[in-house]
């Protein structure tokens, strides 16, 4: 987890309380949150403040969207501006006909790499129902409200690094392909330049601003001329 720096998050939630709570959780000053264990009977404000504390945490760029119909319009502003999420929070009511849940299925739609945690106070839907609307299981989580800042936190860096695993993963197996159909090591040197450069414009690239990582197709451009 030492690699992920900056996390791009997109938080969707008709009520503006619960978006201030994510931004608390999510962005808080990490210096000036230092728990206090003097008093071993609050011990859920103690683990609350542990996690905001943590001065590992990565810096979160939020995003915030009042409601559904505005987080299908964020994802598509990042797609359209060449960028992208590292994961997103949706709200929901996890039921049939629900806005959020549409919402969340749009969204996928738009981005199928995008891990998205469905948030919801009351759960109607059985999860194996929710895969089938969300595939796949891998890039969905359930966070029941109230939530807790260790879950909220856990979840983002969790569904982020999912993404980045497997983005990396994608670029990797391209780079292989390309190598393989070198015939000579000059003529293969410049297959796999010229794929790295499309790469660098492409959802590897984008993911890297998202996350904070460094450029992957970069360097596996830099392996192949070793």
């Amino acid at each position: 987890m030492a690699g992920l720096r900056r996390l791009s998050i997109l938080v969707a939630d008709d009520d503006p309380g619960v978006v201030a709570d994510y931004r608390t959780i999510l962005c808080a000053p990490r210096s000036s949150m230092a728990p206090d264990f003097g008093d071993t009977s609050h011990i859920e404000d103690d683990l609350f403040r542990v996690a905001l504390a943590h001065d590992r945490f990565p810096e979160v760029a939020l995003s915030a969207a009042a409601g559904p119909e505005a987080a299908i319009r964020a994802v598509r502003l990042q797609i359209d501006t060449g960028g992208q999420f590292a994961m997103a929070f949706i709200g929901v009511e996890l039921r049939e006909g629900d806005r959020g849940l549409a919402a969340a299925m749009s969204i996928r739609a738009m981005d199928p790499d995008l891990p998205i945690a469905l948030v919801a106070a009351r759960c109607g839907m059985h999860p194996l129902d929710v895969y089938e609307k969300i595939p796949p299981p891998g890039r969905i989580a359930i966070l029941m409200k109230p939530f807790h800042a260790v879950e909220v936190q856990h979840l983002a860096l969790s569904l982020a690094e999912v993404r980045w695993t497997s983005e990396t993963s994608r670029i990797a197996v391209a780079a292989g392909l390309h190598a393989e159909e070198r015939a000579e090591p000059q003529e293969g040197r410049r297959a796999v330049n010229k794929w790295t450069k499309t790469a660098r414009r492409g959802p590897g690239d984008r993911l890297d601003r998202a996350l904070g990582k460094p450029d992957a197709a970069g360097r596996i451009a830099s392996e192949s001329e070793r």
